[in-house]
C-alpha cells in the first residue's frame, strides 16, 4: 500500500507579494525611462564615439541660416576639473576650453559670443580659457557680453575679446590677486590641542595653520602674488589700446576695487553698455554678417547614458574646506567649497 505524502500548502501571499512588487516596479522603471528620455532628448546623446560631443541649440533665427554666431556660457567659479570639491558647478576651464575648439574648427561658425557671468576662480584655470580665446580669434570674431558679475578671473577670460559689452548694472574689474589661509593654533592652544609636523625643510609648512607665519614666508608669498598679479596687469594692457601696465598699477583700476559697468567703460576697460542683443549686433557686424544671414546657436555638450543615469542619483562628493562669500554672486555660487592654499582670481570676500 503506497503512503501518500500530504500536499504542501501553496504559498499564495509569497506570490502576491512577488507580483505586486512586480507590478510596482515597472511605473518605476518606466519613470527612470521617461527621465533619461527627456534628458537625452534636450542633450542629443550621441553614441558613436566618432561623433561630435556637442550640440547646437538655435536661440535667435532660422535653423537653416547659411552662418552662425555660437554663445557659449562661463558661469560660476572657474576652476580646474581636477578641484573635485567643486565638480558639482562652476565653469570648468577644461569643457569651456573644448568648446571653444569646437566652434574654431567649425566653418559654419562666424564670430562667438561669450556670456560671462563669474566672479573669477583658479588662476591656472582662468590663464587656460585665456590662451583658447587668443587662439580662437585667429579664426573669428570673439565678443564678452558681461551678466551679473564679471570681476577679476571673469575681467581676465573677458580682456582677450574682440569687444566687451556690459550690462549696465554689471559689477566687474577687481584686478588682482588673492590667497587666503586660516590660522587656528590660538584656537587650539585655548582647547589644549597641539600639531606637530615633521618636514624635510622649514618651509615645507609655509601654509600651516598651527603656528604663526615668519616674516620671510609671508614675504615668499607675496612674491608670488606680485608675478601673477604683474602677469594679469600685462594681458589687460595688452587688450585695451588706452591703458598702460603704469596706467593700470597706479590708478583704482588695479588697486583691486570692483567696478560698476558705467566707471569700467570710462576707464576703458569695455567697450559699451548693453544688452545681449547689443553683443549679437556686435559679433554680425564684426563677423561681416548680414541681418538674415546667420543664425545665433548655443553650443551645448551631449550628454552620454552614463552621465544620464549619474545624475538621477544626485550624488555630489562633499569635502568642503573654505567658504567664501563673494559680494553680488549668486546663491550656488556662495555655497561653493574653494580649497585653501591656492592662487585665486577672486574679489575680497567680505
Amino acid at each position: 500500500m503506497s503512503e501518500h505524502l500530504p500536499s504542501q500548502p501553496r504559498n499564495w501571499l509569497g506570490y502576491c507579494g512577488c507580483y505586486t512588487m512586480g507590478c510596482l516596479s515597472l511605473p518605476l522603471l518606466f519613470v527612470i525611462l521617461a527621465i533619461i528620455g527627456v534628458m537625452l532628448g534636450k542633450s542629443q546623446f550621441t553614441p558613436s564615439s566618432t561623433a561630435s560631443p556637442y550640440d547646437k541649440e538655435v536661440l535667435y533665427g532660422a535653423a537653416d541660416a547659411p552662418r552662425q554666431i555660437a554663445v557659449i556660457d562661463i558661469e560660476g567659479v572657474i576652476y580646474s576639473a581636477g578641484n573635485s570639491s567643486l565638480s558639482s558647478s562652476g565653469a570648468v576651464s577644461e569643457e569651456i576650453c573644448r568648446q571653444l575648439e569646437y566652434v574654431a574648427g567649425d566653418p559654419a561658425i562666424a564670430a562667438v559670443i561669450l556670456r560671462v557671468n563669474t566672479p573669477g576662480g583658479e588662476v591656472v584655470a582662468a590663464d587656460n580659457i585665456y590662451h583658447e580665446i587668443l587662439r580662437l580669434k585667429q579664426t573669428c570674431p570673439v565678443v564678452a557680453s558681461m551678466g551679473a558679475m564679471a570681476t577679476s578671473g571673469g575681467y581676465y577670460v573677458s580682456a582677450p575679446c574682440s569687444k566687451i559689452i556690459a550690462h549696465e548694472l554689471t559689477i566687474t574689474g577687481s584686478i588682482g590677486v588673492i590667497m587666503s589661509s586660516f590660522k587656528y593654533y590660538e584656537l587650539l592652544d585655548k582647547i589644549g590641542l597641539a600639531q606637530e609636523n615633521y618636514t624635510s625643510g622649514n618651509l615645507k609648512d609655509i601654509l600651516s595653520g598651527v603656528r604663526p607665519t615668519s616674516p620671510e614666508e609671508k614675504a615668499i608669498i607675496q612674491s608670488h602674488i606680485d608675478l601673477v598679479y604683474s602677469r594679469f596687469v600685462q594681458i589687460v594692457a595688452d587688450s585695451r589700446p588706452d591703458l598702460t601696465v603704469d596706467k593700470i598699477k597706479n590708478s583704482i583700476i588695479g588697486d583691486g576695487r570692483i567696478l560698476s559697468a558705467p566707471q569700467a567703460l570710462e576707464l576703458g576697460l569695455i567697450d559699451e553698455l548693453g544688452y545681449f542683443d547689443a553683443a549679437i549686433a556686435a559679433a554680425a557686424k564684426l563677423a561681416d554678417l548680414g541681418e538674415n544671414d546667420y543664425s545665433v546657436v548655443a553650443i551645448k555638450r551631449n550628454l552620454t547614458v552614463g552621465e544620464a543615469l549619474r545624475s538621477l542619483t544626485n550624488i555630489t562628493a562633499e569635502t568642503p574646506d573654505i567658504n567664501v562669500n563673494l559680494p553680488g554672486a549668486s546663491a550656488s555660487s556662495q555655497n561653493q567649497p574653494l580649497p585653501s592654499g591656492r592662487f585665486y582670481f577672486l574679489p575680497s570676500g567680505q
